[in-house]
């Protein structure tokens, strides 16, 4: 099994000490538990690679994690973070809202917006496009997420940036932003597995909060290095939540979610996409380029 939790402890939390493990390719001896690992090499972006030790090695003890790509440096967008390609644990949560059955899925790698769009880029956006907004005034502090969005306006945000940074932009699919949020131990919060209300912009904590500038709670960090995925707004994700309802994705927490149940990364919740609702917004995520 690679199920780290019993029932009085949590999974094992991210090794905060620094230890250069040496040049690949390495064999290093580790015991079970969550791991980070930071891939370095001259001219090419950092990556970080969240990987699982079960408790139950595979045969012959050895897990083998693979080829991972390093981007060149000038490939990963100012604002975007790299997560590389990998196997994540997705659902399985009882105590997060419609979960759905534990899964390990493999997904090619991709490119995600380190925070939400905020007031002045969609701004930007809705001033180059001549689209009125009443929900984005000019006196909006500029650094705040953009909520009151629709999921086709956050589709057509994604399009607009598209076409003016040459970039391909779109929504991230669910099972990838549950996979830039959880890592690769499908833990309950980017963070790891307790739930503090004072780690991440809900109304969890029991107390009235209000909207901040992207980036407040240092502590809503995802082991990718994604900011904002527990709290702050509810996001936009592509394609569709149930497709005969109509419903579209919606992951993450909000600052008016007062559930910890809600705020858990395996949480998933769908929408017909039609209101303006001062809690949604959205991320930006982008295909890799191609491989030399």
């Amino acid at each position: 099994t690679d199920d780290l939790r019993g029932p009085d402890t949590t999974p094992f939390p991210l090794r905060r000490e620094a230890n250069r493990a040496g040049e690949t390719p390495l064999t290093l001896a580790l015991g079970p538990g969550s791991y980070l690992a930071l891939l370095e090499r001259p001219g090419r972006a950092e990556a970080r690679l969240p990987f699982l030790v079960p408790l139950s090695p595979p045969a012959g003890r050895t897990l083998d994690l693979g080829t991972v790509r390093l981007l060149e440096e000038g490939q990963v967008p100012p604002g975007f973070v790299y997560v590389p390609a990998g196997t994540s644990i997705l659902g399985g949560d009882p105590e997060a809202r419609s979960a759905g059955p534990r899964r390990k899925r493999t997904m090619a790698g991709f490119l995600l917006a380190r925070f939400e769009v905020t007031v002045a880029e969609y701004r930007e956006y809705l001033d180059l496009e001549g689209i009125p907004s009443y929900h984005h005034p000019a006196g909006l502090p500029g650094d705040l997420p953009a909520g009151s969005i629709r999921w086709a306006d956050a589709h057509a945000y994604c399009q607009w940036s598209g076409r003016r940074t040459g970039l391909p932009c779109r929504l991230p699919m669910a099972d990838e932003w549950e996979r830039a949020a959880r890592g690769a131990d499908g833990r309950a919060f980017p963070w790891g597995e307790g739930f503090d209300g004072t780690f991440a912009l809900t109304a969890a904590a029991g107390a009235s909060v209000r909207l901040l500038p992207v980036g407040t709670y240092a502590a809503d960090e995802s082991p990718f290095g994604v900011r904002d995925l527990a709290g702050s707004l509810t996001e936009w994700c592509d394609l569709w939540y149930d497709l005969g309802l109509g419903l579209r994705p919606v992951r993450g927490g909000d600052f008016m979610d007062r559930e910890p149940s809600i705020v858990r990364s395996a949480s998933r919740a769908g929408d017909t996409g039609g209101a303006l609702a001062p809690h949604r917004g959205l991320r930006v995520c982008l295909d890799l380029p191609a491989a030399d």
